[in-house]
């Protein structure tokens, strides 16, 4: 494997390292030290990584930061939108919700950058799935963090260009899923009538999944519909 691939294989791994950081980082770790093989932007980042594991999220800021900054200047779109996504899901930690989501509208952009430029140079239709996959993940994360900042509005739109990638990728789960947070959003909005139609279509993709204990969470959230239904006087929509 040479040096590019390499480094793209540490990269992604990084990436999806972002989405676990808050998963039980405690504990102390004494991890060796990251191959020599690695850009100093990436042993930076692994720096980050291990100080967040134990229990240092400012040495982890730091470090995320300057991975961030020579990841820009080596280049690496794929290293600096990994260093940004850790940076946000630092701020998460501590509770910068804003910090936070600035970060991840900055690796939203940079990583739709990345797929018009895979598309520009023609790459492989794998290639151009894992980065709207990539996209995907982005928007979930942002989604989250506009209902933590009392922003609704913004969530939906974040969970709707989700669905459309889900749709586009034929990811079954995953756009059972989406619905289902789209239904519980819009329900939370008071949009009986919209929030049951996503209900219904991640009810319908949960059976065909054979995923019984999701379907039943959908079913729950249909039998709550329909109980605010009742007390509103509204009729069943069709």
């Amino acid at each position: 494997m040479g040096p590019a691939a390499r480094a793209l294989t540490f990269w992604s791994a990084s990436g999806l390292l972002a989405l676990g950081l808050l998963a039980g980082c405690g504990g102390r770790t004494s991890a060796p030290p990251p191959p020599a093989s690695l850009s100093p932007a990436q042993k930076l980042y692994e720096e980050g990584r291990l100080a967040l594991q134990n229990d240092d999220p400012g040495k982890a800021l730091e470090r995320f930061e300057a991975a961030a900054e020579l990841s820009d200047k080596e280049g690496s779109a794929e290293g600096l939108s990994s260093s940004l996504h850790a940076i946000a899901m630092v701020h998460v930690q501590e509770g910068r919700w804003r910090e936070a989501t600035a970060h991840m509208e900055r690796v939203l952009a940079l990583d739709r950058k990345t797929l018009e430029a895979a598309k520009r140079s023609g790459a492989a239709e794998a290639a151009l799935h894992a980065a709207e996959a990539k996209i995907a993940g982005g928007l979930y994360d942002l989604a989250r963090l506009h209902r933590r900042l009392g922003e609704p509005e913004a969530a939906l739109a974040r969970l709707q260009e989700m669905l459309a990638i889900d749709l586009r990728l034929k990811r079954e789960r995953g756009a059972a899923i989406t619905h289902n947070n789209i239904g519980r959003l819009l329900l939370a909005l008071d949009r009986l009538d919209e929030a049951e139609k996503h209900y219904h279509e991640a009810l319908g993709l949960f059976e065909k999944l054979k995923d019984a204990d999701r379907a039943d969470e959908v079913r729950r959230g249909l039998e709550f519909l329909g109980l605010l239904r009742r007390r509103a006087g509204q009729a069943p929509s069709r």
